[in-house]
Protein backbone atom coordinates (compact mmCIF):
# COMPACT_ATOMS: atom_id res chain seq x y z
CA UNK A 1 0.00 0.00 0.00
CA UNK A 2 1.17 3.44 -0.58
CA UNK A 3 -0.35 6.82 0.43
CA UNK A 4 0.61 10.26 -1.37
CA UNK A 5 -0.39 13.48 0.05
CA UNK A 6 -0.66 16.74 -1.76
CA UNK A 7 -0.33 20.10 -0.68
CA UNK A 8 -2.82 21.65 2.07
CA UNK A 9 -3.53 24.59 2.76
CA UNK A 10 -1.22 26.47 5.32
CA UNK A 11 0.30 29.53 6.57
CA UNK A 12 3.97 28.40 5.31
CA UNK A 13 5.73 25.61 3.28
CA UNK A 14 5.06 22.44 4.80
CA UNK A 15 8.52 20.66 6.96
CA UNK A 16 7.28 17.38 7.62
CA UNK A 17 4.22 15.02 7.16
CA UNK A 18 3.70 12.28 9.84
CA UNK A 19 1.47 9.47 8.61
CA UNK A 20 -1.20 7.42 10.92
CA UNK A 21 -1.83 3.94 10.72
CA UNK A 22 -4.95 2.49 12.81
CA UNK A 23 -3.87 5.23 15.82
CA UNK A 24 -0.06 4.82 15.41
CA UNK A 25 2.48 7.59 13.84
CA UNK A 26 3.86 5.15 11.29
CA UNK A 27 5.91 7.41 9.25
CA UNK A 28 7.16 10.80 9.16
CA UNK A 29 7.95 12.49 5.97
CA UNK A 30 10.26 15.34 5.46
CA UNK A 31 10.63 15.77 1.92
CA UNK A 32 8.15 16.30 -0.81
CA UNK A 33 6.39 15.13 -2.54
CA UNK A 34 5.71 13.15 0.74
CA UNK A 35 4.59 9.42 0.82
CA UNK A 36 5.01 6.37 2.85
CA UNK A 37 4.26 2.72 1.91
CA UNK A 38 3.76 -0.72 3.79
CA UNK A 39 2.92 -3.77 3.78
CA UNK A 40 -0.76 -4.45 5.75
CA UNK A 41 -2.09 -7.27 7.20
CA UNK A 42 -5.53 -8.10 5.89
CA UNK A 43 -8.43 -6.50 7.85
CA UNK A 44 -10.32 -2.92 7.65
CA UNK A 45 -7.39 0.44 8.10
CA UNK A 46 -7.89 4.05 8.72
CA UNK A 47 -4.87 6.26 7.65
CA UNK A 48 -4.74 10.28 8.25
CA UNK A 49 -1.76 12.72 7.86
CA UNK A 50 -0.60 15.55 9.53
CA UNK A 51 1.29 18.49 7.83
CA UNK A 52 3.34 20.72 10.58
CA UNK A 53 4.46 23.65 8.15
CA UNK A 54 7.90 26.32 8.79
CA UNK A 55 5.63 28.70 11.25
CA UNK A 56 4.90 25.20 13.69
CA UNK A 57 1.22 25.03 12.57
CA UNK A 58 -0.63 21.92 11.99
CA UNK A 59 -3.32 20.42 9.97
CA UNK A 60 -4.30 17.15 9.80
CA UNK A 61 -6.45 15.87 6.50
CA UNK A 62 -9.62 13.71 6.67
CA UNK A 63 -9.36 9.81 7.71
CA UNK A 64 -9.32 7.50 4.73
CA UNK A 65 -11.00 3.66 5.83
CA UNK A 66 -10.27 0.83 3.62
CA UNK A 67 -10.05 -2.89 3.32
CA UNK A 68 -6.89 -4.80 2.58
Amino acid sequence: MAIHIRQLIMDGSIKSVTFWLDGDSVAIDTVAPHAFSSKLPEGKHQVYAVATDNNKGRQQSSTATFNT
